[in-house]
């Protein structure tokens, strides 16, 4: 991946300079990238020397961003106390007028309870981290937000809820990355539920979206809504070679449920 070329690359060139706030930065960028890419232990490594240096010399500024990727990441491999260091983040970000930091923190715990399918404590850190950055303007968090509240709707059955998410998180300009596939998938999921014969296109150009973010986030749901689309259609292996393709990504899978479902389902809709 460039972005992780060039982190290595900026890690390589500070580390040769006396240690500063660019090269605490700089790991914790690394961090970052890192936990978006599930590679957790990697991850956590950087962020906790990110942590070291910014304790050293004082910047508050990286202590926050890596102790957001740090918590972020020990929750993503399930560690209980990744919330609680969200959780310190967000409070100390807050605290120091960091608003982004304390708004990353509390997108994180919010849209990591949905991936992992803690829905009962979803719904409350999503309507938090809504309040939270609506307030400050910080309107790519919420859209963003807004995408992972119509899939948890979604999972919960609650199709019209959904789509107006969705619909509200896809109103206004294009956003970087892949912030907006959640909202994207889960109107182009209803499109292909209600019979929409616009689905497969519709789904097929976000799936190409979600993959090339390389994040697993986005991929296992888009590998997800796909293979769904295609069984409902009648194509049970098509929707199997989609999870498979999905499933060979060199990451772990243990808490993204759907695709993995869809390889031992078996048959087509309502065998």
């Amino acid at each position: 991946m460039a972005a992780r070329a060039a982190a290595t690359r900026a890690v390589e060139v500070l580390e040769s300079a006396p240690p500063g706030r660019e090269l605490a930065m700089a790991y914790s960028g690394m961090a970052q990238l890192l936990m978006l890419a599930n590679r957790d232990d990697e991850a956590i490594d950087w962020g906790g020397r990110a942590l070291a240096l910014a304790g050293r010399i004082g910047d508050r500024d990286t202590e926050a961003h890596a102790l957001v990727n740090v918590g972020s990441a020990r929750l993503q491999r399930g560690d209980p106390d990744g919330v609680e260091l969200l959780e310190r983040a967000h409070v100390r970000a807050a605290l120091d007028g960091l608003d982004d930091h304390a708004a990353r923190a509390l997108v994180n715990l919010a849209t990591m309870s949905v991936e992992r399918y803690d829905l009962d404590a979803a719904g409350a850190r999503l309507a938090r981290a809504l309040e939270f950055t609506t307030g400050r303007d910080l309107d790519g968090y919420a859209r963003h937000l807004l995408g992972y509240r119509a899939r948890l709707r979604l999972l919960r059955g609650d199709w019209t809820g959904a789509l107006a998410d969705a619909e509200s998180a896809l109103v206004g300009s294009g956003q970087p990355g892949g912030s907006l596939v959640p909202a994207l998938l889960v109107r182009g999921l209803l499109r292909s539920r209600y019979g929409d014969p616009a689905a497969t296109d519709g789904l097929t150009r976000v799936a190409g979206w979600a993959y090339g973010t390389g994040e697993l986030q986005f991929v296992g749901a888009a590998a997800a809504a796909l293979a769904e689309h295609h069984w409902l259609d009648g194509e049970p292996e098509r929707a199997a070679a989609e999870a498979g393709a999905a499933m060979s990504w060199p990451s772990r899978w243990e808490s993204r449920g759907p695709p993995g479902s869809w390889r031992t389902g078996g048959g087509g809709p309502g065998s």
